[in-house]
């Protein structure tokens, strides 16, 4: 999903039609080997039912972001993080006409075992037991936090190859 950075500001570019504008930016870092990232708004947009290889861990900027998740609809809004666990079917889609803004990262799952196994006794695979959580994401919530956050989720200036 290559693309144009987008404005970090909560209104939507727009077309010269006055029609929002959609922008995706994919993404990965020599440092994070195993890390995905992506930077995107999406208003009209409408993913079909899929799975990631990764676990996805998106920080929702503005707007809602709705995905039907382990049987249900999930509302996602400013603030929330939506987690999905590797291999899990879901969808996505804008849950207000503005559509939503967010920042993710896909770490591998060997990257989250390894940290796991660094900094707690959890073994085995990890996983999320919840598909969103209304905790706000580091961006928001921790001064300590939010530097690195948006570090890593910022786009590079360089054009980027690839999909998630």
């Amino acid at each position: 999903m290559a693309g144009s950075v987008g404005r970090q500001d909560d209104r939507p570019p727009r077309d010269r039609a006055g029609r929002a504008v959609e922008r995706a930016r994919h993404w990965q870092y020599e440092e994070l080997p195993g890390v995905d990232l992506l930077r995107a708004r999406y208003v009209r947009k409408t993913f079909v039912r899929h799975t990631h290889e990764n676990f996805v861990i998106a920080a929702i900027a503005d707007g809602v972001e709705v995905f039907h998740h382990a049987g249900s609809d999930v509302r996602a809004g400013a603030g929330a993080l939506a987690l999905v666990n590797p291999d899990t079917p879901h969808t996505g889609r804008a849950g207000v006409p503005e559509g939503w803004r967010y920042g993710a990262v896909y770490p591998a799952p060997e990257v989250v075992a390894a940290i796991a196994a660094e900094t707690s006794t959890l073994r085995g695979a990890p996983a999320s037991s919840a598909p969103s959580s209304t905790t706000p994401p580091p961006s928001t919530s921790s001064t300590r936090c939010s530097a690195p956050w948006r570090r890593a989720t910022r786009c590079p200036p360089t054009p980027c190859s690839g999909s998630p």
